[in-house]
């Protein structure tokens, strides 16, 4: 009796447990927001170029999708197929998808110095760029061919390709860079404050503070400037980065930034220019773009709480007005136009 009711209590504790379980098939991992590379990653993408940066020959499917930090609904194609093993080829994507299926963005992998596209490195891919450069009616890919990343094909890039070749220990640009986007010269900046008394934000460790600006057509912006307290030391660190605008804030900083740059123990209210230009020393064109400030600490604690660290500055405005095409977030949420004390005093190089 005692093993027929120890039996029938272990069938319902069994059949109440399968009840409640839910298989992992049925748990789908979350989709990836955006197109993001872990911090000690070789690639990357750029939201302005549409390139990914960082690939290589040899470099497989598998490491490529295994760098990014969340690859659930991210693909590689080739010719509009989905590639799912060997070695990623000269030409093809990087397809980011949302949760109904559709693209979001796709980004071209550019091997930078595979020239002729055949998916070798050799000579052959010396011998394209010389007779492009000669004005030969040849079949050649210029950004891949742009090895020093100047934004032009010319004899400097032949030169570092066969000092590649006879492995003198040189290296090539890591990300394939744009030609033909002007000098990028700055002929007026934009302040991004509005009116107001001047003040200081103080912005906690892990706290963010962004500008959300836009580019119009045939204009490039280059930088940004500010000043940044440091409560009377020059301790702490920050760090800026610059993302081409998607949809929202928290799509927009889940992709790869354009550019990110961290600054460490700057001196108490410096001029920090942070540069957009790309190694062409050209800037950003047409379109809209996230300027962010994060990742702030400073060594010192708050003298109102010893446990709290003081973080960094901002000085600021008033937010800038509605018709200034710009908008102001702090942790993610956009504030109200003229809102006191919150529009960073900086100003935003753009030009022809």
């Amino acid at each position: 009796m005692k093993k027929k009711i120890m039996s029938l209590v272990l069938a319902g504790v069994i059949a109440a447990g399968t009840v409640g379980m839910v298989s992992a098939e049925d748990v789908s991992p979350e989709m990836a927001k955006g197109v993001k590379f872990k911090d000690d990653s070789a690639y990357s993408v750029n939201t302005y170029t549409g390139y990914v940066g960082g690939v290589r020959f040899n470099t497989s499917v598998s490491h490529l999708l295994g760098a990014l930090e969340n690859s659930n609904g991210i693909e590689v194609q080739r010719d509009g197929v989905v590639v799912e093993s060997g070695d990623v080829m000269h030409g093809d994507k990087l397809v980011l998808k949302a949760d109904d299926g559709s693209v979001k963005a796709e980004y071209s992998i550019i091997i930078v110095g595979n020239a002729d596209k055949n998916a070798k490195f050799n000579l052959g891919d010396a011998a394209v760029m010389l007779k492009k450069i000669a004005k030969w009616d040849v079949d050649i890919d210029e950004v891949a061919a742009d090895v020093n990343g100047d934004g032009v094909l010319n004899l400097g890039d032949v030169s570092l390709f066969l000092k590649m070749t006879a492995r003198w220990g040189v290296e090539f640009v890591n990300a394939p860079v744009v030609p033909g986007k002007g000098d990028g010269r700055v002929s007026s900046v934009v302040a991004t404050f509005g009116n107001g008394d001047r003040a200081n934000v103080n912005l906690r460790k892990g706290q963010d503070y962004a500008v959300k600006f836009s580019v119009e057509e045939g204009k490039l912006a280059k930088y940004v400037k500010a000043n940044y307290p440091s409560w009377g030391d020059a301790k702490g660190s920050l760090r800026l980065s610059l993302y081409k605008w998607d949809t929202d804030y928290e799509t927009t900083v889940a992709n790869d930034p354009i550019v990110t740059e961290k600054y460490e123990n700057f001196a108490d209210n410096a001029e920090i220019i942070f540069s957009f230009t790309d190694t062409a020393g050209k800037g950003i064109g047409e379109g809209e773009y996230l300027w962010r400030i994060h990742e702030g600490f400073d060594e010192r604690v708050n003298p109102d709480n010893e446990s709290e660290p003081v973080g960094v500055g901002m000085w600021t405005y008033d937010t800038p007005a509605e018709d200034s095409g710009m908008t102001v977030f702090f942790e993610g949420e956009a504030l109200e136009p003229g809102t006191k004390a919150y529009g960073p005093e900086a100003y935003i190089g753009i030009g022809d």
